[in-house]
């Protein structure tokens, strides 16, 4: 929850066009990329700079196996679990996890 709290205050500095899925109380870091359902990569890079040539962080490539179709209906059994984050869904929220989320992200780099 805490880490969670730490994220989600960063939503009011996103872009009002960016699409953000929330997944509530729970965080996933995985990441899943399914393609024309014959290739698959499931890891944690991120798609940024710094993930793909500064880290060393891993991932699968799969093509052509039996367990392609899985991971297309977990990525969707995931997604239906999703909410979208917009500036109405932020003006909502909570005063009291707006500002539990300011605390949690202060002392998010000591986590």
């Amino acid at each position: 929850m805490a880490a969670f709290r730490a994220n989600s205050a960063t939503y009011p500095t996103a872009s009002a066009t960016a699409w953000k899925c929330d997944f509530g109380t729970a965080e996933s870091c995985s990441k899943v990329f399914v393609s024309d359902d014959e290739k698959a990569v499931v890891g944690t890079i991120d798609l940024d700079y710094r993930s793909l040539y500064h880290h060393f962080e891993c991932a699968t490539y799969l093509y052509k196996t039996s367990c392609i179709p899985q991971i297309a209906e977990d990525f969707e059994a995931t997604l239906a679990k999703c909410r979208a984050v917009t500036p109405e869904t932020i003006k909502k929220e909570r005063i009291t996890m707006k500002i539990l989320g300011g605390i949690m992200k202060l002392i998010a780099p000591l986590m």
